[in-house]
């Protein structure tokens, strides 16, 4: 079993590395489009947007989806999508410039949009997820109506509730977390083509995800069905004199789990946890969802596939843990799972292939020490790399000693060869 197999071998070296050195030390590729940086995650969205005339790049070859957008920018899309009139009276606010006044102009007499003053609209100001929702919810936008009381997020006033309800309601957000709906944060150009997208298709009379379910109820799928086929395995399992076996047959075992999982999981995963019984001495290894996380987890859901990632803990370290669900017999089952590294892992894996043992020599991603999920989490959506710096300090500056890339799929940690000017593959950590 591939997944199992492998992350019990690289789990169990990566773990036992980091112990050894806490005791002993104290090239994207581009989505289906003419924009080089739309993953699959916003690649429907961007598209829809393109191809009806509602929205730019910002380069011939960049639609810039992790670039926050700006209030000027937001409501030109807005209006595109919207096809109001630009025949609507002065809007009032002299910090509009020419290409966005019929827009701004046609908004704001709709009743869609307030500037930040009577006479500053705020063109050039980032925007933010609780602007967006009033706007897109207004009765002369897409007219979204939702119950604040299903509401379970903790950050949204008074003034936003209705409206990050009615969001909610229509799916066309999840929000951040379970209990954060993100009000406040800036949203990028990728999320508000997503925002625009989904609201559209309400428009149209197409509801967005019919039947998908929430992320509590995703969680809470996941969680009963490694439940249930951690029962299932570890009733069966039994140790004998030739060593670790089952006392069932794999079909008296998998009865009954083909309510959770598909029937190619089961016939290739679980017959590899089926065929690998010392798996089953520590079950993280097969089944490793313990808890419905409250923070650091992405949802991307449409009709017929749901894509789960989210930040869980192996032995005290954190990882991220990936699982797909399809519809199956009119069921949501998971169809999928994986892992990758986190960063604080991808700095443990060049350590471990370049035997950096000292620890005056600093190993750092790019992403800092501070790195927050929504930043790693970007990374392996866009099918990206770890960026790696390995260096020294001294009194005046720092020396660095070389760069490095880890891919969080496969762990394969690569070199920077100045004289080539490029990187060189090195190796794994297992």
């Amino acid at each position: 079993m591939n997944f199992c197999t492998n992350q019990l071998i690289k789990k169990v070296f990566l773990s036992s590395v980091l112990l050894a050195f806490l005791f002993s030390s104290i090239s994207v590729t581009a989505a289906n489009t003419n924009f080089t940086d739309v993953s699959d995650r916003y690649l429907e969205s961007v598209e829809y947007l393109s191809e009806n005339g509602l929205a730019n790049g910002i380069s011939k070859t960049q639609f810039g989806v992790g670039k926050q957008i700006k209030r000027g920018d937001a409501a030109i899309i807005l209006a595109n999508a919207l096809e109001l009139s630009e025949d609507a009276p002065g809007s009032g606010f002299i910090d509009v410039p020419d290409r966005g006044v019929k827009a701004i102009n046609a908004l704001k007499h709709a009743g869609v949009i307030n500037g930040k003053s009577a006479s500053n609209f705020g063109f050039n100001d980032n925007l933010k997820r609780g602007e967006i929702a009033l706007m897109l919810t207004k009765a002369s936008a897409y007219n979204l109506q939702g119950d604040v009381k299903n509401l379970t997020f903790t950050d949204v006033n008074n003034r936003y509730q209705k409206a990050v309800a009615a969001l909610v309601n229509h799916k066309v957000t999840s929000g951040k977390t379970l209990t954060r709906f993100g009000t406040d944060d800036l949203i990028t150009r990728g999320e508000y083509a997503v925002f625009i997208y989904r609201a559209e298709m309400i428009d149209e009379g197409i509801p967005f995800e019919t039947g998908v379910p929430s992320a509590l109820e995703i969680f809470k799928l996941i969680q009963q069905a490694e439940q249930n086929a951690t029962d299932s395995f570890g009733d069966a399992f039994v140790e004998t004199y030739e060593g670790y076996a089952f006392n069932k047959s794999f079909q008296d075992i998998t009865e009954g789990l083909d309510t959770h999982y598909t029937k190619d999981f089961i016939s290739n995963e679980l017959k590899g946890v089926y065929d690998n019984p010392i798996l089953i001495l520590e079950t993280l290894y097969a089944f490793p969802f313990t808890e419905i996380p409250t923070d650091k987890y992405y949802i991307e859901e449409s009709n017929e596939k749901i894509e789960v990632y989210y930040e869980g803990v192996f032995y005290e370290e954190p990882t991220v843990y990936h699982y797909t669900l399809v519809l199956e017999d009119n069921l949501w089952k998971i169809d999928l799972q994986e892992s990758f590294l986190t960063p604080e892992e991808a700095e443990l894996a060049v350590r471990m292939v370049e035997e950096i043992y000292s620890e005056s020599v600093y190993v750092e991603t790019s992403l800092g020490m501070e790195e927050k999920f929504d930043d790693y989490i970007n990374t392996i959506l866009n099918g990206n790399e770890y960026s790696i710096q390995v260096y020294v300090l001294n009194e005046y500056s720092t020396g660095t000693l070389g760069w490095y890339t880890v891919d969080p799929r496969s762990s394969v940690v690569s070199r920077y060869e100045v004289t080539t000017n490029e990187y060189i593959e090195i190796g794994t950590p297992y």
